[in-house]
């Protein structure tokens, strides 16, 4: 893959032109290995297709990881849009959220740092895509900056809370977003209650599963704050 990068215009708009219903093998792996040297030479790693989706109406997409890493753990989405009337394509991905996932998800956690009760705070690495510019050269500091010219840009944060007694889970959820409002993380954020045997079990990828095996004893709550307000 270490090739020289070259998006081949030709093919990537003979695979829009053919449509969903057309799609040969020959272009979707072109279009594949196109899409993945494209990641290389963004982010200096290689990666692997965990999945792939044809979409339709000019719009294909790739779930892919670092090669020799979790295809769960560190899944990111990488996007193909193109224009039949035009000719025109874009490419965007969620990765550079993977890069900052940690540190985010640290910043979140010393926010709330003087929380009463246990929690986790989780940063998916699959619904927001980045501006083009934020590859493996940027940090959090450098998008925290850039976003204070892009305020609509917002965090998606969820933080799942220990807790058996769910008519507390409104009371400790507020307190959640009191304690993240006016700092650089605006956004949507969840919280999500589950009774602490659930709790104890809990990791990045059966997050979703216990939600559903503890329905009936969870809560979730969700609140947009809007204000971002850079902090130093």
């Amino acid at each position: 893959m270490k090739k020289k990068f070259i998006l081949t215009t030709v093919i990537l708009l003979a695979v829009f032109l053919l449509g969903a219903c057309s799609l040969q093998l020959y272009s979707r792996t072109a279009l594949h290995e196109e899409l993945l040297e494209h990641m290389y030479q963004k982010y200096g790693i290689e990666f692997s297709i965990y999945r792939y989706h044809n979409r339709g109406s000019g719009s294909y997409l790739l779930e892919v990881y670092p090669t020799g890493g979790d295809p769960v753990y560190d899944i990111a989405h990488l996007s193909w849009r193109g224009n039949q009337s035009t000719g025109e394509y874009s490419i965007s991905d969620t990765f550079f959220g993977v890069l900052i996932r940690e540190e985010v998800e640290t910043e979140i956690t010393n926010l709330l740092s003087d929380f009463p009760i246990p929690f986790r705070v989780f940063y998916p690495t699959t619904i927001a895509y980045f501006n083009n510019i934020f590859d493996s050269t940027k940090n959090l500091n450098d998008f925290l900056t850039w976003r204070l010219d892009y305020p609509y840009w917002g965090f998606d944060i969820t933080v799942v809370l220990s807790l058996n007694n769910l008519d507390e889970a409104d009371a400790y959820a507020n307190l959640v977003f009191d304690s993240i409002s006016g700092s650089a993380f605006s956004g949507l954020f969840t919280v999500v209650v589950l009774p602490e045997e659930g709790f104890v079990r809990l990791t990045r990828t059966n997050k979703d599963a216990l939600i559903v095996e503890y329905h009936g004893q969870t809560a979730t709550i969700g609140r947009n704050i809007l204000r971002s307000v850079r902090s130093e």
